[in-house]
């Protein structure tokens, strides 16, 4: 039966829980940050169950009741504009032609009027660019990969780490990719939030690290495991031309940095507790400091639109 499964919360003591069973072939955190185990079955379902288990077990109540609490969540109205300015951008001039853009989505005039990160537009002072990005996406399959991402992962972090935590997360990581991209191709035009996603994800692993001795090996594994499989796979990506490796990695560098300030609190000792928030807020600091000093100073950006 699959509905025989743990419940082993990272943010709780975990005397009393016990090892999760050793049947378990797979799992998946429920909205609450709940780590669900769930038994054999094929490959198949041992994949669904992970990513989306109310395909193979139908939901209860509980699980139910849950995901009507994420309706109020910020990923959700995020997701939302996220949604309406792609809508947006179809509107203005419509699809472009899948040999030009296979994602499937709107010509690049489109995401510039909307907000694209260009370099030298943020250098002659559209700073905005910055942010705007994460809020744009290049096409269908584009938009459909993040919203899945954000749906699986966003929704229940956000429940378990709170909203002011998760939203400092993600706009810090979606400024952070857009920095990095700026620095690693400056004259690419790029959008999409993939960027605040793997900021998502490298918080995650630093709550994982900080509550590690709180966690038993299974539990380790999975939860780890899971998360880094879903790091590499983006990152592995970035052989692919339409993928931004730069905001990829600046996401996940600044995410890493901010999810140990934001759980510093984790740790036992005042001492570990001071060195978990400011190491990694010097290190960000000098991050963004050295980062915006070679955007400005050292960087040359091709002139944008070119001169015939």
């Amino acid at each position: 039966s699959w509905a025989d499964s743990s419940q082993v919360p990272l943010d709780r003591d975990y005397e009393g829980y016990g090892e999760p069973s050793t049947r378990a072939a797979a799992g998946y955190i429920d909205m609450n940050g709940e780590l669900q185990t769930a038994p054999q079955g094929t490959a198949c379902q041992t994949v669904l169950y992970s990513c989306a288990p109310c395909c193979v077990d139908p939901c209860g109540e509980q699980r139910r009741g849950e995901y009507l609490k994420s309706l109020k969540s910020f990923s959700v109205p995020l997701a939302l504009l996220q949604i309406l300015l792609f809508i947006v951008s179809l509107c203005l001039h419509g699809f472009t032609a899948p040999s030009v853009n296979p994602m499937l989505g709107p010509p690049v005039t489109s995401l510039l009027t909307l907000g694209a990160k260009q370099g030298y537009l943020i250098q002659k002072g559209a700073v905005w660019r910055f942010l705007t990005p994460m809020l744009l996406h290049a096409g269908i399959i584009h938009l459909l990969m993040n919203m899945l991402c954000q749906w699986r992962f966003g929704l229940f972090l956000e429940r378990r780490w709170g909203t002011p935590k998760f939203a400092a997360v993600y706009l810090a990581a979606g400024l952070g990719a857009t920095l990095l991209s700026c620095l690693w191709t400056p004259n690419r035009i790029s959008v999409g939030a993939s960027g605040a996603l793997m900021g998502i994800m490298g918080a995650f692993i630093a709550d994982i690290i900080l509550n590690w001795n709180n966690l038993q090996r299974t539990q380790r594994k999975l939860l780890l495991g899971q998360t880094l499989f879903w790091v590499t796979i983006a990152l592995l990506l970035g052989i692919s031309p339409l993928v931004d490796t730069g905001a990829h990695l600046g996401g996940l560098i600044v995410g890493l940095g901010v999810g140990f300030m934001v759980h510093s609190n984790i740790p036992k000792t005042q001492l570990h507790r001071i060195i978990s928030l400011a190491i990694p807020a010097i290190l960000l600091s000098i991050f963004f400091l050295v980062g915006l000093i070679c955007f400005w100073t050292v960087v040359k950006c091709a002139v944008f639109p070119p001169m015939p």
